[in-house]
């Protein structure tokens, strides 16, 4: 995950155990609203990881390594986690 105020939040997602490797080895994504400034809550590990990126039920996917390049205190809408 990679942010800084102005830009859109970018992630990349490593393969699932239910996709064939060969099919897909990463995919890309970019919120469609922009990184501002974070008055309150910030993006933080515990923040993003549990309360947001980790609600895969249903899915193939799970969430195992968060890496976070994030400059600043940022702030993105709670519901760009949840599309």
């Amino acid at each position: 995950m990679q942010g800084r105020v102005g830009e859109p939040l970018k992630l990349w997602v490593n393969g699932a155990e239910c996709l064939n490797p060969a099919d897909i080895a990463q995919i890309s994504l970019r919120s469609a609203a922009t990184l501002q400034a974070a008055r309150d809550q910030a993006l933080d590990r515990p923040r993003v990881s549990l309360a947001k990126l980790g609600r895969l039920g249903g899915t193939c996917w799970r969430l195992e390594k968060l890496e976070m390049a994030i400059n600043g205190e940022l702030f993105l809408p709670r519901s760009y986690f949840f599309r």
